[in-house]
């Protein structure tokens, strides 16, 4: 059987040797600074117009082929490195294939994943519309309106208030002059009395 033992260290190491040769920077971006298209975020705000594109880069291209076609740029032998690479892939179909399978797979849930994330966005953006609308339609009629209504409650109770202030000082004044009339009724009563007494007196003479 085929050694299939990977020496990471080995490979990691050829990896940065390769980059210091070439002169690039080896400087990892972090989750948040990488985008489908490799450009870098500018910021940790959300840009809905970065995320419809890279959205759409991510429906287009889910989708990876395992018989792509092979070029190669060598004239005079490109044939021979064509076969080469042919045989090459022939061989390790057994092993590649499943795992563009399986990786097609897992893209195209993640793609259904983030459609779906784009969907609630848009249903959320409506719906934080339509109460902006609401809140503005409450502030230019209903607003205006319920400061009018509550003035006009506040004038009635107002009204209201000198009313009963009114009824009690006539209900007052009604027990003062029943109170006079009373005394007055007493008086007269006496009055009469008096004049009965003298009427008798006069008579009896």
């Amino acid at each position: 059987m085929e050694n299939t033992n990977i020496n990471v260290q080995r490979i990691m190491a050829d990896i940065k040797a390769e980059i210091e040769r070439k002169n690039l920077k080896s400087d990892i971006l972090s989750f948040e600074d990488v985008f489908a298209g490799g450009s870098t975020a500018s910021g940790s705000d959300f840009n809905e117009k970065s995320f419809v594109n890279e959205l759409s880069y991510l429906n287009s291209n889910f989708s990876i082929a395992s018989n792509r076609e092979i070029k190669t740029g060598k004239k005079v032998i490109g044939g021979l490195v064509i076969f080469v690479k042919k045989v090459i892939r022939k061989m390790t179909r057994f092993y590649v294939e499943p795992i563009v399978t399986e990786q097609n797979a897992f893209n195209t849930h993640t793609v259904r994943a983030l459609n779906c994330i784009r969907k609630f966005i848009n249903s959320s953006t409506a719906k934080q519309k339509e109460l902006i609308d609401i809140q503005i339609w409450y502030n230019k009629k209903a607003m205006p309106l319920f400061n009018e209504v509550s003035e006009t409650v506040s004038l009635l109770s107002e009204e209201n208030r000198l009313l009963k202030s009114q009824v009690e000082e006539l209900t007052k004044r009604q027990e003062i002059n029943a109170a006079v009339i009373e005394k007055n009724n007493v008086e007269i009563e006496l009055l009469k009395a008096k004049l009965e007494k003298l009427s008798a007196e006069m008579v009896r003479k």
